[in-house]
């Protein structure tokens, strides 16, 4: 089945605009978050999971994390914080979590 787009408005105030299949995000997509932060993920999508390349920004803050997500977790990429520094993650010898500058771990800023 062809990959297809949508928008849909969750009952929590989540939108999600993007490819799907079969009524699962997949392909690329944004998702914005109704939060306090203004978080949005824009980038590739598995099975209804951030999965591939995507950029997840804070609009609040005027951050964002660049990079590769697997499994609706980040594994490896760059933070970027308002004032323009950027840090980068490194391996972690558990294969699933990374560190940056010691504040980023189990694939969460």
């Amino acid at each position: 089945m062809k990959d297809s787009h949508f928008q849909v408005v969750y009952p929590n105030g989540d939108v999600y605009a993007g490819a799907h299949k079969s009524a699962v995000k997949h392909g690329v997509g944004t998702y914005i978050y109704n939060d306090e932060a203004g978080t949005k993920y824009e980038g590739e999508w598995q099975d209804n999971l951030k999965h591939g390349k995507g950029e997840m920004s804070f609009t609040n803050t005027i951050a964002k994390f660049r990079g590769t997500f697997e499994d609706d977790e980040i594994r490896q990429g760059e933070y970027i914080d308002a004032s323009g520094n950027s840090f980068k993650s490194r391996p972690h010898p558990d294969e699933k979590k990374q560190h940056l500058n010691g504040r980023f771990e189990k694939g969460r800023l």
